[in-house]
């Protein structure tokens, strides 16, 4: 495009004329207060102009801050939860720990022990078949075991001796469809008979009648009847109760003192007659 000094000229005065009146506008602000209302009606009028102007960086501000928080929280949870394992980690550790010494505990007390008639075992091999609850002890006939010799473990009965061999012997837990324990409710003085219902399941009592006053947290222990399970060894305790109008009596589960899923020491009883 040409230049044209017609055009020019023009524009030159009105920058110069602008100027001037900028000037003379801020020097009047600075020195009176006569556009001071004016100054207020324009910035309130350009208020939302601002607003407007500004709106991205704040934007860009408030999503960069909302980045940032939830990029810390996630460190943070991700902290959290390894302080969490790591505390679970050694919470399960010390359990272990704690069931250890019990085990070790027991062992040294039966060891001290100076009655003949209880000999201390370990399991050597366990039962696969799920329907048969079994575990081979490595004490046999040449230690004194016998057929029917109590077995206990740190926590309370864990079953009877089965089969006898020199070096080993069969024991058949108490949880096993085919035991049944003469026991009796400390509290009450009331026999019955503990079944065991497989692996996991907890114990039942056996005709026990409505009018029967088995409470939830009883303790049951073994009566001595049956000649098999000497009197007083911890079975477990009674986990619930419920009453069969139907058939006239009560269903009464027990849950076992005894770890039937842990490796353990094991104590045996021995007869009178073998020691």
């Amino acid at each position: 495009m040409a230049f044209n000094p017609d055009r020019a000229l023009p524009n030159t005065i009105l920058y110069i004329a602008l100027l001037i009146a900028s000037i003379a506008i801020l020097t009047l602000s600075l020195n009176t207060r006569y556009l001071e209302t004016a100054e207020a009606v324009l910035r309130s009028l350009t208020y939302p102009l601002v607003f407007i102007a500004y709106l991205p960086d704040r934007t860009v501000d408030s999503v960069d801050n909302y980045l940032t928080s939830a990029a810390t929280l996630r460190l943070d949870n991700d902290r959290l939860r390894q302080e969490l394992a790591s505390l679970q980690g050694t919470n399960a550790e010390l359990r272990d720990a704690q069931r250890r010494i019990k085990e070790l505990t027991a062992a040294l007390q039966y060891q001290q022990d100076t009655q003949s008639a209880q000999r201390l075992a370990e399991i050597v091999a366990v039962t696969l078949d799920w329907n048969r609850q079994e575990v081979l002890i490595n004490l046999g006939s040449s230690n004194g075991i016998s057929i029917d010799s109590s077995v206990l473990d740190p926590d309370g009965l864990y079953g009877r001796v089965v089969e006898v061999y020199p070096k080993t012997a069969l024991v058949l837990l108490i949880n096993d469809k085919r035991s049944g324990v003469p026991v009796l409710v400390t509290r009450t003085n009331e026999y019955f008979v503990l079944s065991g219902n497989g692996a996991g399941e907890l114990f039942t009592l056996d005709n026990v009648n409505l009018s029967s006053d088995v409470r939830v947290g009883d303790e049951i222990v073994t009566s001595g009847l049956g000649e098999v399970y000497p009197q007083g060894y911890v079975v477990g305790t009674v986990e619930s109760v419920v009453d069969d109008s139907s058939e006239a009596t009560k269903h009464v589960t027990i849950e076992p003192a005894a770890s039937f899923g842990q490796k353990s020491y094991l104590r045996v009883l021995i007869h009178d007659s073998a020691s």
